[in-house]
């Protein structure tokens, strides 16, 4: 099915939904992800799509989206392994609960808006399943500035960008129990860094005002 849709306005999916193709052309739209939907074939959303807490968006092999996506403890999956998604604007990892972690379940994301971590003062956790990819694109920025650790042993970070681990008011500790690139730069300030899996530092790493980088 083809949606033609024009914004600004929310298109709320709030039952179980599977359809063969779906096409939001209109920038101003929102497609807000209440329950389940799957979309089997064509998926591209010219907006912004926000998947809420233990809610999922499953597509088939290709995703784009043109504005932000929002994943707030929700699961984004691609049925056809590895699945790709390019994601226009920012990418933002939120988390409504702290027993529960937004997942990304075999897909490739490419957030050519960079990474937002809209932590608290608890510690939150982002989980790679499938060989879940997080790419920084250069130019681009993911920033941590509350405790929070990426699982997933068979998953991967590529920074081409830049990561920065920040404490703010307090120290915060950023681990990675995934496999980790950076190709682009590092920052480590006010903080610890932990690599706990596979690493590998092609690009810079900066340590400031006490931080620590561990690499095990």
């Amino acid at each position: 099915s083809l949606v033609e849709a024009s914004g600004p306005y929310t298109i709320t999916v709030s039952t179980v939904v599977t359809i063969q193709s779906l096409m939001i052309s209109d920038v101003g739209v929102t497609l807000n992800i209440a329950n389940t939907l799957t979309v089997v074939g064509p998926c591209e959303i010219e907006g912004q799509v926000y998947i809420s807490h233990r809610q999922s968006f499953t597509f088939g092999k290709e995703l784009k989206i043109g504005g932000n996506l929002t994943l707030s403890d929700g699961i984004l999956k691609a049925s056809e392994l590895p699945g790709k998604a390019s994601i226009g604007g920012v990418f933002v990892v939120a988390f409504q609960y702290s027993w529960s972690s937004p997942v990304i379940d075999g897909v490739q994301i490419t957030a050519h808006g960079g990474i937002n971590w809209k932590g608290s003062s608890r510690s939150h956790t982002l989980v790679l399943r499938n060989r879940g990819v997080l790419e920084i694109p250069q130019q681009t920025h993911f920033v941590m500035t509350t405790d929070g650790t990426v699982q997933g042993n068979d998953g991967l970070v590529v920074i081409d960008g830049s990561f920065t681990c920040r404490g703010l008011a307090t120290r915060v500790t950023c681990r990675f129990a995934s496999g980790f690139i950076n190709n682009g730069s590092v920052v480590v300030d006010k903080s610890t860094l932990i690599l706990a899996h596979r690493s590998h530092n092609n690009g810079q790493l900066m340590v400031e005002r006490g931080g620590a980088a561990s690499l095990t």
